[in-house]
């Protein structure tokens, strides 16, 4: 299983697994303040990548970078930012209290929260 963590003083305090399809599919781009999210990708090349949107939307790849061509192309939203690797998502979450991404472990950071565990759904 993967886990999606936000900053601390981000204001998300819990997330559903349908909004975490939302947030990252990008049909859902505001926090519950109305602040503009910011989800956060690990590079294409990283193995919990694929992993995640597997588990989390039941697409591969090749078939959500085909979304996100046709949604960028159309000039309707941008995908996620990607990052050059684990440490700098982690960076970044905590900095950015706008900020959401996924982790192939719990982080171990209090200054980090785990708001949703993705997991093959039963």
């Amino acid at each position: 299983s993967l886990v999606i963590v936000v900053g601390a003083p981000c204001p998300l305090q819990a997330l559903t697994r349908s909004q975490a399809v939302a947030y990252f599919t990008g049909r859902l781009r505001t926090l519950p303040g109305g602040e503009p999210a910011q989800p956060l990708d690990l590079p294409l090349d990283h193995p919990a990548r694929e992993r995640f949107y597997k588990l989390l939307t039941g697409l591969g790849l090749a078939q959500m970078n085909s979304y996100w061509s046709r949604l960028a192309f159309s000039g309707q939203m941008q995908p996620p930012q990607v990052v050059a690797g684990e440490a700098e998502l982690v960076r970044l979450l905590r900095a950015s209290p706008r900020a959401l991404g996924y982790l192939p472990r719990p982080p171990d950071d209090e200054r980090l929260r785990t708001l949703l565990v993705v997991k093959p759904e039963a």
